[in-house]
């Protein structure tokens, strides 16, 4: 199965690249990332049933984020609000809807937050850097380059296992 291990970082590659330079990326890599993460979750032995579960959890918190998003700027904005419309791009949905499908549910909320984070205080650096020439964050494309780093750890280090919660629970466990 190293051909995974080849392809789903070779994909998040060219996501990144293509949202850096165009703050565009091709549908047709999310449906193929989804492919390759349920073929790694047969891999591990996971059964559909737990696949199933954190699936559909991970894309429930996903769209209460972008519930709450929406509803905080129709507030704000005293206007109905379409998030898609300039606030968060489509590519960006779908990058996160795709990488439910590989994340348990603590991993999916704990890769979501920091990345969010990372990203965040990455670009306001960059753009400090630059003198802000360009105001849209390639969101999809540097999650995703975290997220290749994180792949690429969860792979060959045994000890981590992004796919299941206990791993994350034992280590949260030696700190409390």
């Amino acid at each position: 199965m190293w051909f995974i291990a080849i392809c789903i970082p070779a994909i998040l590659l060219a996501i990144t690249l293509q949202d850096i330079r165009s703050r565009l990326v091709y549908a047709f890599w999310f449906p193929l990332l989804i492919i390759f993460f349920i073929v790694n979750h047969v891999r591990v032995n996971q059964g559909f049933a737990e696949i199933a579960r954190s699936v559909i959890a991970n894309l429930c918190f996903l769209s209460s984020q972008l519930l709450l998003l929406k509803v905080y700027f129709s507030v704000r904005w005293s206007v109905q609000i379409d998030l898609t419309d300039g606030l968060i791009g489509w590519g960006d949905i779908l990058f996160l809807m795709s990488i439910a499908f590989y994340f348990s549910i603590l991993n999916f909320v704990l890769f979501y937050l920091t990345s969010l984070i990372v990203v965040l205080f990455s670009w306001l650096s960059w753009q400090l850097l630059t003198n802000g020439r360009n105001k849209q964050i390639p969101l999809a494309g540097l999650q995703a380059f975290l997220f290749a780093g994180v792949f690429i750890m969860d792979w060959y280090d045994q000890s981590i296992d992004l796919t299941r919660d206990s791993w994350l629970l034992e280590h949260l466990a030696i700190w409390i």
